[in-house]
This record gives C-alpha cells, sequence and structure tokens, in this order.
C-alpha cells in the first residue's frame, strides 16, 4: 500500500498546516512558526498506549489543546468517509492489541456493534473469570493470602468492588479491614 499523508481534522476542529496524519497511522507536525515566533520543526509525534491498548495523541493549534486524542479517530475522520455519521471507530483485528491503526483495518461503527465484537466478549469474559484472568492480584487479609480479590470478598461474604474500592483508596477503609492488614500481596 503506498503511503498518503492527510491534514489532521478531529473532533470538528481544522488541524491543517499544523498536523499530517498517514493511512498508517502516523501523525507528523508541520514545520511552521508557533505564536510566538518561534520555528517548529517537523517532527514525529509520540504515541501513548493507554490502558486499554489505545494508542493516543497530544495536538494544539493556537489555543485549542486536544489531550489523549485517539490514533485510530485521527485516522477514521482523515481517510474513511462516514455517510451515516455513526459515533465509533472498530478495528477489524479486535483480538489482538489496539496498536494496527492502518486504515485498512478501521471501520465506522455504531455503539451497539463494537460492544458485540468477539474480542470485545472475550476481554468482558476474562476480566470475570477471578482466578484464570491475566490481570489477578493476590490478596493478604487478617494473614489469609486469598489468589484475587473476589475469592477475598466471597470469604468474607461482601462484594468485590468494596474490597476494590479500599485497596485502590476510592474510599476510606474501615478500621475492620485495617485490623486485619488488608493489602494486595506484592
Amino acid at each position: 500500500m503506498e503511503e498518503i499523508w492527510k491534514p489532521v481534522k478531529v473532533r470538528n476542529i481544522d488541524f491543517s498546516g499544523y498536523y499530517e496524519v498517514n493511512n498508517f497511522g502516523v501523525i507528523r507536525s508541520i514545520e511552521r512558526y508557533d505564536m510566538r515566533g518561534n520555528k517548529v520543526h517537523f517532527k514525529i509525534i509520540k504515541q501513548r498506549k493507554n490502558k486499554k491498548g489505545y494508542y493516543q495523541v497530544n495536538l494544539s493549534k493556537d489555543k485549542i489543546r486536544l489531550t489523549r486524542v485517539f490514533v485510530h479517530r485521527i485516522v477514521a475522520e482523515s481517510f474513511i468517509p462516514n455517510p451515516n455519521n455513526l459515533p465509533q471507530v472498530g478495528h477489524k483485528d479486535d483480538l489482538k492489541d489496539k496498536s494496527n491503526n492502518c486504515v485498512d483495518n478501521l471501520y465506522w461503527t455504531t455503539n451497539l456493534e463494537n460492544s458485540r465484537t468477539k474480542g470485545r466478549r472475550e476481554r468482558l469474559s476474562n476480566s470475570h473469570k477471578g482466578e484464570k484472568a491475566y490481570n489477578k492480584r493476590a490478596v493478604i487479609c487478617d494473614d489469609k493470602e486469598f489468589p484475587t480479590l473476589t475469592s477475598c470478598a466471597k470469604y468474607y461474604n461482601i462484594t468485590a468492588s468494596y474490597l476494590c474500592s479500599f485497596l485502590n483508596k476510592r474510599a476510606k477503609m474501615p478500621e475492620k479491614f485495617k485490623k486485619m492488614n488488608l493489602r494486595y500481596k506484592n
């Protein structure tokens, strides 16, 4: 496939003259002068992967600053027509990670269709398997070791989300659990 570069247009903001995106998902800044008269050199924009595996970039133009813009969204808005005004961009190779932002791998979709993909169902299934989950974390409470947070919650007859909120410091831990030295195993 031949490399094609187009100006970035995302979230109804035109970044022409500031950024370009190619059909492989690479974003670069255009050589120009900024508001202070400083020369901005041509460079490839660094992409960061979020927790869910999607690549994101930060874009700025004059006084507009967009943070954490999805690369797949930028590619789709620049290269793929959306005549039905569908709200989401899906990856055809949904079972793998979300690093393939090539235009041939993306498509416009609805929220419902995107939530019913095989990859999404598989990821949700794995996240609820407790001990079999790839990201399990052992918990220690009252000198007892539990292989997962869910098994600890079942033992004490409480919900896993309740325990999780204490362990992740989203809620104040009750004295009962402080005395039992509730913590993640390192």
